[in-house]
């Protein structure tokens, strides 16, 4: 699987987290699972509007869609950010 290198690094994680596949996620945004990778590996980018709905169905900031998550244990606390 090809990582994009920019643009949303942070879809493909976070909608495994969220339990999705791509095939359930695109169902549950009502469009085709192509689309849904193709967003994933970066070929194409979403529209801006549907930035809200996949932060929202994913739980997370839009922010959070262009970064990977954090790994358990390596965020920092406030004394030490």
């Amino acid at each position: 699987m090809r990582t994009p290198e920019r643009g949303l690094v942070g879809l493909a994680p976070r909608r495994r987290l969220a339990g999705y596949t791509q095939q359930s996620f695109a169902a549950a945004l009502n469009v085709s699972r192509s689309l849904v990778a193709a967003w994933e590996v970066g070929r194409v980018w979403p529209s801006a509007v549907w930035l809200p709905e996949l932060a929202q169905r994913l739980s997370c900031s839009i922010d959070e869609l262009y970064r990977p998550p954090e790994e358990p244990g390596t965020m920092l606390s406030q004394e030490e950010a």
